[in-house]
């Protein structure tokens, strides 16, 4: 099949190429400190923010229902 793209070779149908994101729900909600110490060895990570904080600095501001990537 060609396109304006190049050309592409379909054997039997679409093929994934990136493996699917997996997320996994955590049953209980963590403290800031409480999420650094656990998920510290594994970021990034992905996280809703269920209860508002607000910090001593703007990096430690979170809004309620936020979603945010920590990476590190």
């Amino acid at each position: 099949m060609a396109s304006m793209f190049g050309t592409f070779v379909v054997a039997d149908g679409p093929r994934r190429i990136r493996p699917l994101m997996e997320f996994l729900v955590e049953p209980r909600e963590y403290s800031v400190v409480e999420f650094y110490e656990t998920f510290a060895d594994c970021l990034p990570q992905l996280a809703l923010v269920s209860q508002g904080f607000f910090g001593d600095i703007s990096e430690d501001t979170f809004d309620r229902d936020m979603v945010t990537l920590i990476i590190s």
